[in-house]
């Protein structure tokens, strides 16, 4: 097995403490509302001055644009149940609402508008679906929500309190949606290691859509919930294909991180971008982008084949460096770069994007479907970066049925993961070592059931007939120092250590 990457290790371990004592059954089913940490947005709305008449001019290129794109995805997705409003964004000249019914794309839809007591204020604005998922309304002063149906006079069933995003500047440089979640294997290791690959590439807000997740896997997601990195957005069960569920996901991440976001990256839960030159983060290469015009970055992929299905629950650090894809597989095929014939109708052969959101009008799960005017792409060559895909080869009978597809990019080869991201912090491994040894010392062999321990004072004084039972314990406190990884800054070599203080009383 390869030298492990300890940076992303120690600050792994640190997380698995939530998961070490944990009992549940780690059945499968629809995240419920009521075990999910959301991340509820601060809205303070002042009374709207007059909105500026551009707002007609960009929403009615909204409708030009759409309607040219009509046929990119046709009436495939098109649901015949109506209309209801998954998430809004408000923003300086127009609101954003996301639907959770999947409509195609030109489609007519009303959007309303509500006041605090969720009367209806004013006439409904016409508007259609563009893109996918998504419908652009005007922007009215002093309303309190907003919803969409599919008739002008059809009843509103719910309205939605939009998220302000009118910021001057982006609240963050690098964020990441992570596409819907769903499934019966284990998450909770592809989580943590998700989560800690990209805070060192550079991201430092996390999107995670859900559709389905055993509690165990989502107390995983939860801390991060709770550090303030991660917001959820459950997916609800009225699309039940997994890639329209997919082009949900995107569409609303778009809006969501749309002026919140300078660059948002777009990939799933097994995908892990990075840059081919270990000694630069995601990050860094981003900001060295001088050119403008570019409104999204295609990165190659490379599939790497995943065999066994990973552990349902933590035992011990042991158990992680033996299961940690990022570790255990390595069996790589070549990079699927365009323009290869192998690549037929996919226009960026399967690749991922990270993304100028305000450059973006359109997205699929692979491509920009259309930019804003001026914007283009930039597709990488795997000489600057790439993904390492660890693909579930089982899943759909995937490698039987592509593997034929992938060996026309060329051959396979072993690759492992970089080394470089584990150089800095390797002699702290040494010291999470002898923290586990001193906390196997004190307490494997500990028994709760042992007789007591009596100090010479309290033996004299005993006596039976006085005192029902029998003296208490000699009363202990331990008291543990544990040293934990806070955050690593791989580029300029430096570490932030938090100090823990566990007392321990018996």
């Amino acid at each position: 097995m390869p030298r492990a990457p300890y940076i992303l290790l120690l600050i792994v371990f640190c997380v698995f403490v939530i998961l070490y004592s944990s009992n549940n059954e780690n059945s499968n089913q629809p995240v419920k509302e009521s075990i999910v940490k959301r991340v509820k947005p601060t809205r303070v709305r002042e009374k709207t001055k007059e909105i500026p008449k551009r707002k007609n001019a960009e929403l009615e290129y909204i409708k030009k644009v759409a309607y040219q794109a009509t046929n990119n995805v046709g009436r495939a997705h098109h649901s015949r149940q109506q209309n209801q409003p998954y998430s809004a964004f408000e923003f300086d000249d127009y609101v954003i609402v996301t639907s959770s019914i999947s409509k195609s794309i030109g489609s007519g839809v009303f959007c309303r508008y509500l006041d605090e007591n969720g009367k209806e204020m004013g006439k409904p604005f016409p508007s259609i679906v563009f893109p996918i998922f998504t419908v652009w309304c005007e922007k009215r002063s002093e309303f309190a929500s907003i919803s969409i149906t599919d008739e002008e006079n059809q009843p509103i069933k719910n309205g939605i309190v939009p998220i302000l995003r009118n910021l001057e500047e982006p609240a963050h440089e690098l964020s990441f949606c992570i596409a819907p979640i769903y499934g019966k294997e284990p998450k909770w290791l592809q989580i943590a290691e998700l989560f800690e690959h990209y805070k060192l590439q550079g991201v430092t807000r996390f999107f995670v859509y859900i559709r389905e997740m055993s509690d165990y896997d989502q107390k995983m997601i939860d801390s991060y919930v709770s550090s303030g990195e991660a917001e959820i957005i459950l997916v609800p069960p009225t699309v039940p294909d997994v890639i329209a569920q997919q082009l949900m996901g995107v569409s609303d991440c778009l809006a969501r991180t749309k002026k919140f976001s300078k660059w948002s990256i777009f990939a799933d839960i097994d995908e892990r971008l990075m840059m081919t030159d270990e000694k630069m983060t995601i990050a860094q290469y981003l900001s060295g982008i001088d050119d403008e015009s570019i409104g999204a970055v295609a990165f190659p992929q490379r599939w790497i084949m995943k065999r066994e299905v990973l552990p349902p629950k933590f035992i011990d650090d042991d158990q992680v460096l033996k299961n940690m894809p990022t570790q255990r597989w390595t069996e790589t095929s070549s990079a699927a770069v365009k323009p290869h014939p192998a690549c037929r109708d996919q226009k960026n052969c399967w690749g991922k994007n990270i993304v100028r959101p305000e450059k973006v009008m359109s997205m699929l799960v692979h491509e920009v479907d259309i930019f804003s005017p001026g914007a283009k792409e930039r597709f990488l060559q795997p000489t600057v970066g790439y993904i390492r895909h660890y693909r579930d080869v089982h899943m759909q009978d995937w490698e039987s049925n592509n593997m034929k597809l992938m060996k026309q990019f060329g051959s396979f080869s072993n690759t492992t993961y970089p080394e470089t991201y584990g150089e800095p912090l390797q002699g702290y491994n040494d010291f999470f070592s002898h923290q586990d040894r001193l906390s196997n010392l004190l307490f494997a062999n500990y028994n709760r059931q042992v007789s007591p321990v009596y100090t010479l004072y309290e033996l004299l004084t005993y006596n039976s007939s006085n005192l029902p039972e029998k003296p208490k314990r000699f009363p202990i406190e331990i008291k543990l120092y544990y040293l934990k990884v806070a955050d690593v800054d791989v580029p300029e070599e430096k570490v932030t250590m938090a100090l823990e203080l566990v007392v321990v009383s018996e």
